[in-house]
């Protein structure tokens, strides 16, 4: 600086060398700048963005037609997908279901939703055999209620339990005005609040999971864009709103499988046992994540494209959950 090398030309001090600043261009500078809005429109609350701005290249830079001009490309952001909370078959057992929440901090003190902007899903079997079948399908859909005030979202699945409640056979309902209770579940079948199945962070979300054949059978007529396990769990819960709005459970999803006591060599999603989803090739085309088949604790396949979740919260104590973040599924014992 004394010896007035860099006089008149800005410097930076970079990796403990100074360097000549390059110029920044207006159109490269603009376009950060979109940058910077879609961030902060998708982040949440108490994130901070910080720029950098860019430089100007030259004629002789390799790298010039690279950049776009911002008046001809629009800046396209999408947000991350949220944390996914899973949690498999709960029968009943509505201390046990509070106890996971808990832990996986997504239900509070006073059972009330504090888990941000994070998905819950619960897989199905919700009622039957435990003691409080109701308390503990009512609490999950108070959590439901709750959660989009912060940008959280409660998917509720059905399984072969509120399957067989839907289709009226009551041999398993253990608590008072069953018939009453079909008509809620039916009610919220219809509307949306109960569901098939559910996609997200790559993994395909259902009962008891989706084998080959039955992959195949629902892709049949199927033309629509988007990923593969989206389009299977469209057209899932179409075809259960269709069942439960008509009392007419003839598709193949529907069906008993023969390691369940059925006459079908496959089971549909709601009755495929999971020793059968592990040991299937062809049902590992997809991600899946499911319950139906209790194992004491969550068990992945090695690629980690299979997950039963169910635990045995009712016939084992065992209290277990998954979390998905970025598509990387891990187990979290509780107890």
């Amino acid at each position: 600086m004394d010896l007035g090398v860099f006089r008149g030309e800005p410097i930076e001090l970079i990796g403990g060398q100074l360097v000549v600043a390059e110029p920044q261009g207006p159109y490269h500078a603009s376009a950060i700048t979109k940058v910077d809005y879609g961030l902060r429109a998708v982040l949440p609350p108490g994130w901070i963005v910080r720029l950098q701005a860019p430089v100007s290249l030259d004629d002789e830079s390799e790298l010039r037609e690279m950049v776009a001009n911002p008046e001809e490309e629009e800046v396209h952001m999408s947000a991350p997908e949220s944390t996914i909370i899973a949690v498999g078959d709960v029968h009943g057992e509505l201390d046990g279901l509070r106890e996971i929440l808990r832990h996986a901090r997504v239900l509070g003190d006073r059972d009330r939703w504090i888990g941000g902007d994070r998905i819950l899903v619960q897989t199905g079997d919700m009622i039957d055999r435990g003691p409080q079948s109701r308390e503990a399908y009512a609490l999950l859909g108070k959590l439901q209620a709750e959660a989009p005030v912060t940008s959280g979202t409660v998917i509720r699945l059905i399984g072969n339990h509120e399957l067989e409640l839907l289709q009226g056979n009551y041999r398993w309902a253990n608590y008072p005005h069953p018939k009453a209770f079909q008509e809620t579940l039916r009610s919220d079948v219809l509307s949306g609040a109960v569901r098939g199945a559910y996609a997200g962070q790559g993994y395909l979300f259902t009962h008891a999971g989706v084998r080959g054949d039955m992959q195949k059978h629902l892709l049949q007529g199927e033309t629509g864009e988007g990923k593969i396990i989206e389009v299977l769990a469209a057209k899932i819960n179409r075809l259960l709103i269709e069942a439960v709005a008509g009392n007419h459970f003839t598709d193949l999803i529907f069906r008993i499988g023969r390691s369940r006591g059925g006459r079908h060599p496959v089971g549909g999603v709601f009755w495929e046992d999971a020793s059968l989803m592990m040991a299937s090739a062809r049902a590992g085309v997809i991600r899946q994540v499911f319950g139906h088949t209790p194992r004491r604790r969550v068990e992945m396949s090695p690629s980690k494209g299979r997950v039963d979740i169910d635990v045995g919260i009712h016939y084992y104590g065992s209290r277990a959950y998954l979390v998905v973040r970025g598509g990387e599924p891990v187990a979290v014992t509780v107890r």
